[in-house]
């Protein structure tokens, strides 16, 4: 998964897009690391809810 998605220092060379690189919630540079575990941006605890909820309907079927 390393380096297969443009987020963080990807940007950073990219004029008029080196914002991109930065959490738009708490400003810290993006990665995968910090998009799934570490940001407390509302849509990411949503995420993990319907993970849950998918992952159990898996496991019961």
């Amino acid at each position: 998964m390393r380096d297969a998605h443009k987020v963080g220092t990807w940007w950073e060379n990219k004029p008029g897009y080196e914002q991109r690189g930065r959490c738009a919630i708490c400003n810290q540079t993006e990665s995968m690391e910090h998009i799934l575990f570490e940001c407390e941006a509302p849509e990411q605890s949503q995420v993990w809810k319907l993970t849950q909820k998918l992952w159990m309907r898996r496991k019961s079927s």
